[in-house]
């Protein structure tokens, strides 16, 4: 007799695979159309490129607000969506225009040459479309993910098709600061179109003033951490191009791209397995933190595997992937790929927070992670070159994601774990994630 699953359970198995789907889809375009992008700008234009991504990305927690999480809690409730989707769409929109002005007197310094300032200034347009970003809130409310991934792979197959035909026709370094607006635009008419399919009207929302200052008084700490991490994951880039040069932060940029191509495989893992830590913590502390444990263990083992091989291969990786003119990149990757096992344990760090409410820890951690970044590149850029901001992406991440634990007694088991978990065979070999 075959068992009929229970049709909210088929639906949370449906919008997870929706979501994988979209990553898979985004790591194989990086590995193969990007690929061909960079290669045809050289280091010194992709440099260029790069710099004003990171740029602009240090402004975008101001668009942003990080109201994902604190918004889908509040619309699964279910009370005065419109009010609450046009207090976000407020909020989005005002961020979104101090966010730009700012841009716009940053790079109106004298240290800003003319093309990284134009590229600047246009890739900041992407900033406006984010303000319907309440409607992706409302999908993630409802279960509904296949309508964000659909507007999500629409925008990565508009850009793939841009940027295949910027590349044909030897379009300048311009053409390609305009996809990543049009892919932010193209995602955003995906939302709108599937709101409208769904029966619903974005002229139906509703600025309430008082939900604005509940939505920020909620999110202030989330903002203090996007900022923080705005800084440690871009300043490097800035740094780079400051001390070095544009063509460094190709090199670098180029590197770190390959480094970055499997961080979607700690998502797909706790997605699968971190609802049975969660329902261990309610009844079993013990089991709790066994499972727990071997999941860094189970984190550490491939992600290590994957820096290994990285290293190993480096040069011919970025040989094949970028051609001859990238190979400084290679030791810049051979390094790099050692932030793996950080990053990796630091997406299951954050969960274990928020499941155990303890998340406003990350804000100082966090701005102590930031700090020493920033030193750590000032120090080691001008003493190493391209391969000192290497280094100082893995000891920050590895700051950010294990040694701030032992920060507070609070937050003091979630090292231990992690330090005990490095005994791989012994964890996983009692198969703690299946009891």
């Amino acid at each position: 007799m075959a068992v009929k699953l229970p049709e909210g359970f088929l639906r949370y198995v449906q919008n997870t695979g929706y979501l994988f789907l979209e990553k898979i889809a985004r790591t194989i375009v990086t590995l193969t159309v990007w690929t061909y992008v960079i290669r045809y700008l050289g280091p010194e234009q992709f440099g260029v490129f790069s710099y004003a991504l990171s740029f602009v990305f240090l402004f975008n927690i101001l668009s942003d607000l990080s109201l994902d999480a604190v918004a889908v809690k509040e619309l699964i409730a279910g009370s005065r969506k419109n009010e609450l989707l046009g207090s976000i769409f407020f909020l989005k929109s005002v961020g979104a225009i101090l966010a730009i002005i700012l841009i716009v007197a940053a790079t109106s310094l004298e240290h800003f040459d003319a093309g990284s300032r134009s590229i600047i200034l246009i890739m900041a347009l992407r900033m406006i479309f984010q303000s319907l970003g309440g409607i992706d809130y409302y999908f993630q409310s409802r279960v509904l993910s296949k309508f964000t991934v659909c507007s999500q792979l629409l925008g990565l197959a508009s850009t793939t098709a841009l940027c295949l035909l910027f590349v044909h026709f030897q379009k300048p370094l311009t053409y390609f600061a305009y996809v990543v607006v049009v892919e932010a635009a193209v995602i955003a008419a995906g939302w709108f179109f599937s709101y409208r399919q769904i029966k619903e009207k974005i002229f139906s929302w509703r600025i309430d003033f008082k939900l604005v200052k509940k939505l920020l008084k909620n999110v202030w700490p989330l903002i203090l951490s996007g900022m923080a991490i705005s800084v440690y994951m871009r300043i490097d880039q800035i740094l780079l191009k400051n001390m070095l040069g544009v063509a460094a932060v190709g090199q670098y940029s180029a590197a770190v791209r390959v480094s970055e191509v499997f961080y979607f495989i700690p998502m797909v893992i706790a997605a699968s397995l971190f609802p049975a830590i969660v329902s261990a913590n309610i009844s079993n502390r013990t089991l709790y933190q066994n499972r727990a444990r071997a999941l860094f263990a189970l984190l550490a083992v491939l992600s290590l595997a994957i820096s290994v091989l990285m290293t190993v291969f480096s040069p011919l990786l970025i040989r094949i992937l970028f051609g001859p003119q990238y190979m400084p990149a290679a030791s810049v990757l051979s390094i790099h790929a050692w932030a793996n096992l950080f990053v990796f344990w630091g997406i299951i760090r954050t969960r274990l927070l928020i499941n155990e409410n303890l998340q406003i820890y990350s804000v100082p951690y966090l701005a102590i992670t930031a700090v020493a970044n920033i030193i750590l590149n000032l120090i080691l850029i001008p003493t190493c070159g391209i391969q000192g901001a290497a280094i100082a992406t893995v000891i920050s991440q590895f700051i950010a994601s294990v040694l701030s634990n032992l920060f507070s007694a609070k937050t003091r088991h979630l090292f231990y774990l992690q330090m005990s978990s490095l005994n791989f065979f012994k964890v996983l070999k009692g198969r703690i994630l299946t009891q």
